[in-house]
């Protein structure tokens, strides 16, 4: 059955303008970075007790040199895990003082946790909508182009553009579509499909399955299914 005819869909949120925008989007997010962290220090530490008190443990950590035992006021201080003190710590070590000293480390570190889980995210994007349509009849074409896209094309096929590109030449609603492929319930049903694939042994794709015999890569697809016609 040939696809249907593609259609522009109605999307706000994934449509094919999106690698048009992004350097503006990216420009965009660098200026509200700098934003934020230029203005770590406007604020003194009159707002929170909690915080003057972490910062005054990571000085004196800094001042004493002694790392293992947190220490507020001489007396030691166990309420919270270490971590926040070292960072304060070694802040302060490097010549930064005050109110930089203890949030510019927390920043930093919450930053490389967002990017770190953009990147998990986008890592498992074209995976995700695969799942979702596993049982529908548009699968095999959606896999056959997005491999092209990858593969032939040379292009990235982790981010929400190129899904949507394929999804809408195949008169699809892209939004529809990658709005369920982000669902909880899609993400679990992936880390089960992705068990049962390392429990087989796949470690890349192309893979192809005949019986219980395992090919993997393009070139040995002529492999598999000469073993399937052999094996009938």
């Amino acid at each position: 059955m040939s696809p249907k005819p593609a259609r522009r869909v109605d999307s706000p949120h994934y449509t094919e303008e999106l690698p048009r925008t992004q350097v503006w989007k990216n420009l965009l997010l660098a200026a509200l970075l700098l934003l934020y962290i230029s203005s770590l220090g406007r604020v003194g530490f009159g707002l929170d007790p909690d915080e003057p008190r972490y910062a005054s443990i990571g000085r004196e950590m800094a001042r004493s040199g002694d790392w293992i035992t947190p220490r507020l006021n001489g007396s030691p201080w166990f309420e919270k895990p270490p971590l926040l003190y070292w960072m304060t710590a070694a802040a302060t070590r490097i010549g930064l003082r005050d109110e930089w000293a203890a949030r510019l480390p927390v920043a930093l570190l919450s930053l490389a946790f967002l990017v770190f889980f953009y990147a998990v995210l986008e890592r498992e994007f074209s995976a995700r909508v695969a799942l979702i349509g596993a049982d529908k009849p548009w699968m095999a074409e959606y896999c056959r182009r997005i491999m092209q896209l990858n593969f032939a094309a040379d292009r990235d096929i982790n981010s929400p553009a190129p899904i949507a590109e394929v999804l809408m030449q195949l008169g699809l609603e892209a939004g529809e579509i990658i709005e369920g492929a982000l669902q909880e319930a899609n993400k679990l049903n992936l880390r089960r499909q992705t068990e049962l694939a390392a429990s087989k042994g796949v470690f890349g794709a192309p893979t192809f399955f005949v019986g219980g015999e395992m090919f993997w890569g393009n070139d040995r697809l002529d492999d598999a299914l000469a073993y399937a016609a052999a094996s009938k």
